[in-house]
């Protein structure tokens, strides 16, 4: 079925007296399906967990069955989607999710010591938080330019603390779990707080060396007072209107080099977890992006990925441009 719905809060409230969280004399509850969206990801092709949320499976549907919706997805990622709800029983949003994500299981995930990222180019895109929201920042290391770059990938998240229990509550994420190993930082109280962060983004440039022209690309709302302390210090952060013409080229670019397997994630589970909520938009001219508005959790990570990938395009704009001019004055002085 689908989230925000009134049998998806019937369904959670069967899930919540079946593992315990609550209990009610009047309920029965047996239920089937993957509680864990970013498992259902990682191994909706896999037999075991078609035999595990299916009772029937064998006797009613079969596994010829499963096989050829597999080779459908294959050949049309968006049927993920349905998959995932009618047959895993996982509840989904009503708009169209992301049908890349098949692919993002076969990007590298390998582990990076952070140490090793010191003097590397980077290009960051930074989302802020709406008061006591979570913030993102991500850095992106490419490896090699051209048709065979790729690139590694640095996710930091920020949020308030004392907001953290009823996270857990409302959206059935370990947030404590990301806290404890380090995926993400508290910040005192229950609003976000700006200064930690841009300490934080201090100490990472004074490690990594930004791209130019731009450093970093930041959604303009709330985020003049970041950017003119972070000018102040002499790093090249610029605001980024969220517009299509702007972010459209970028989550273009984003979606290509998870498809061609060139992005190092790391493994990061706030990451695929944050990308299992997106919901795409359609646009005119084949152009799509993501929806906030109608994504089914946060996804400020993937907003603060398409930001990055501005900033990379942004020199690979400036140095075709700068190309184009050398040869264009190399022939007029021929001339």
């Amino acid at each position: 079925g689908y989230k925000n719905t009134f049998a998806h809060d019937i369904s959670e409230a069967a899930w919540r007296i079946k593992l315990g969280v609550e209990k009610s004399e009047f309920w029965y509850v047996m239920a089937y399906g993957v509680r864990d969206e970013r498992r259902a990801m990682k191994e909706y092709n896999n037999e075991k967990l078609w035999r595990e949320v299916n009772p029937g499976y064998g006797v009613t549907v079969h596994k010829r069955y499963f096989e050829a919706q597999m080779e459908e997805i294959k050949k049309r990622p968006s049927a993920l989607t349905g998959f995932l709800r009618l047959h895993l029983n996982v509840w989904t949003g009503t708009s169209e999710g992301w049908d890349v994500l098949p692919y993002l299981a076969e990007c590298p995930q390998r582990k990076i010591d952070e140490s090793e990222f010191d003097g590397r180019v980077a290009y960051g895109g930074l989302d802020l938080a709406r008061v006591g929201d979570t913030s993102a920042l991500v850095w992106l290391f490419p490896n090699g330019s051209g048709d065979d770059v790729t690139f590694d990938a640095l996710v930091r998240v920020w949020v308030p603390d004392e907001t953290l229990q009823l996270r857990v509550k409302e959206e059935n994420v370990n947030w404590r779990e990301w806290v404890n190993s380090g995926l993400i930082k508290t910040t005192p109280g229950n609003v976000v707080d700006y200064n930690v962060i841009r300490e934080d983004i201090l100490k990472d440039c004074r490690r990594f060396k930004l791209g130019e022209p731009v450093g970093i690309y930041t959604d303009p709302w709330g985020a003049w007072s970041m950017v003119a302390s972070l000018q102040e210090q002499d790093i090249g952060v610029f605001t980024l209107q969220q517009s299509p013409a702007n972010l459209c080229p970028a989550f273009s670019y984003l979606e290509k080099v998870i498809t061609a397997g060139a992005l190092n994630y790391q493994g990061n589970p706030v990451f695929e977890w944050q990308a299992s909520n997106v919901q795409i938009i359609d646009l005119q001219h084949d152009n799509r992006m993501p929806s906030k508005k109608h994504s089914k959790g946060r996804i400020d990570i993937i907003s603060a990925m398409q930001m990055a990938f501005a900033a990379y395009l942004s020199s690979v704009t400036q140095k075709k441009e700068t190309t184009q001019r050398s040869i264009y004055e190399d022939w007029e002085e021929e001339e």
